[in-house]
């Protein structure tokens, strides 16, 4: 194998997809069907759940709803996808499992985007007191219930299909630890800059969950980090549209911009594409056109690097499709994003160094502007409102979430909450907690507890849903 020529090879020497006899649920639990894959099933799960079709009424970048053309986090969603999908299959990957990960990535993500995400993880950060009235964190030493803290969309997405959605019982969605470890990893797992360390351990009770079978490694794959690169890929391009469509940006500034980054890494293609949006006055056909120009460049470019890089890969290590099995098991996660990448291995940086330059010039305009600042002013005020009335009157919130509660907090067990249901009505239960709080009966990890339970009945609202219950709160 070292003999091959590989380094001109244009496809990928042996296949290293997520091997399917490696995928565990939390269930342990195998269904029979044998024409679809546990990868299929994982994808058709997520298709169905609730949280998903959620996310057609979430805010991409801007805000869902103020017109009829701009992202939303489905759409955006699907774009993902598609865009992983078709580098899955030239990089010779399990093109299931790649899909599956992608229409899970942000079943976790909140209402009002990213804003609404900083805000929930400031008031599940001790270090914000003053957004929460009476929280618990203003009577403890800081760092003395670490378990409870923080809040990340990417980790919440394992939170909503491990615990949220009960379509399978106790296990959610009871998906496989690939599919989990892929909608964990499509973003990073710290916050940057972040003055409290492990400050989103909280979601450390579900690493368990994403590890391979009878091993400590976790269950990483190439096809979770073509999910990270192709989510990239689809921000970069659909936010322009919307910002030029938003008039925040001009045709000619991103075509100076996009050749100033990438003219070294221009093809015939992108090149011919280019002189058709100079020569266009057509707004759409305009938009159409430079999505097609940063799709195809940034798709072409990361496939082409990759086929290179896994190539690589597996000489070193002497690896084929049976092999691969036991390297996963046996050995720790590899640098994968260095093999997943826009970049040839020992030419690290040049395209990536390009992508931050074109990212940095447009990202600050379009983020920073005016519009986008007061739709996530509001979407923070909205939600940290929400909080505040929730956290001091629980009274106000549904059923799901005192019975999640007293399931979190281990106050009763699930046989005796339905037994009390069915014979007494949900009011029953209603009138314990009610007096619970009232009687100010709960502890610090109960109150903990409640913080949490809020927090995840905010992230699963959409936006208009948000601002109803506001409005509904607050008159």
């Amino acid at each position: 194998m070292k003999n091959e020529n590989w380094k001109n090879k244009k496809k990928v020497m042996y296949s290293l997809k997520a091997p399917r006899k490696l995928a565990v649920r939390p269930s342990k639990i195998q269904d029979r069907q044998q024409y679809r894959s546990e990868f299929m099933r994982d994808r058709d799960r997520i298709l169905y759940c609730k949280a998903f079709r959620r996310l057609s009424g979430k805010t991409q970048v801007y805000l869902s709803g103020s017109d009829d053309h701009k992202r939303t986090r489905l759409t955006h969603t699907l774009e993902v996808a598609q865009i992983a999908k078709t580098i899955a299959l030239e990089l010779r990957l399990d093109v299931d499992l790649t899909e599956g990960m992608a229409l899970g990535h942000d079943i976790g993500h909140t209402p009002f985007g990213h804003a609404g995400e900083r805000m929930l993880h400031q008031i599940m950060t001790p270090t914000k007191k003053k957004d929460v009235i009476d929280s618990p964190y203003e009577n403890i030493n800081n760092g003395e219930y670490k378990k409870f803290y923080g809040f990340k969309h990417n980790l919440q997405s394992v939170c909503v299909a491990l615990s949220q959605e009960k379509d399978y019982g106790d296990t959610g969605l009871d998906l496989t630890n690939f599919t989990l470890y892929g909608m964990a990893a499509h973003s990073s797992k710290e916050y940057k800059n972040d003055p409290i360390k492990k400050s989103l351990s909280y979601y450390a009770q579900y690493d368990k969950y994403m590890k391979l079978p009878n091993s400590n490694n976790l269950a990483w794959s190439f096809e979770a980090y073509v999910v990270k690169e192709a989510d990239e890929i689809a921000q970069r391009h659909h936010d322009i549209e919307d910002a030029i469509r938003g008039k925040l940006l001009s045709k000619e500034e991103v075509v100076k911009q996009i050749t100033n980054c990438f003219r070294l890494f221009f093809r015939s293609s992108e090149r011919k594409i280019l002189r058709e949006i100079k020569n266009t006055y057509d707004e759409e056909t305009s938009i159409t056109l430079l999505s097609r120009l940063l799709v195809n460049l940034f798709v072409t470019r990361i496939i082409r690097c990759s086929i290179y890089n896994m190539n690589k890969f597996i000489v070193d290590n002497n690896l084929n499709e049976k092999k691969f099995s036991y390297f996963l098991l046996n050995n720790p996660q590899p640098d994968v994003e260095r093999i997943i990448s826009y970049d040839y291995v020992g030419d690290e940086t040049l395209f990536k160094n390009a992508m931050k330059e074109f990212e940095n010039s447009i990202s600050t305009r379009v983020l920073s502007s005016y519009d986008i600042q007061k739709s996530d002013a509001r979407g923070q005020y909205i939600i940290r409102k929400i909080f505040a009335a929730l956290y001091k009157t629980p009274s106000q919130l549904p059923d799901h979430c005192i019975i999640e509660f007293y399931l979190n907090t281990k106050k009763m067990e699930s046989d005796d909450i339905q037994e009390i249901i069915r014979n007494n009505g949900i009011g029953e239960l209603r009138s314990r907690f009610y007096n619970l709080v009232k009687g100010d009966k709960l502890n610090i990890e109960d109150k903990f507890t409640l913080m949490r339970t809020i927090c995840n009945q905010i992230a699963g609202m959409t936006d208009s849903y948000a601002t109803k219950i506001y409005n509904s709160l607050y008159n």
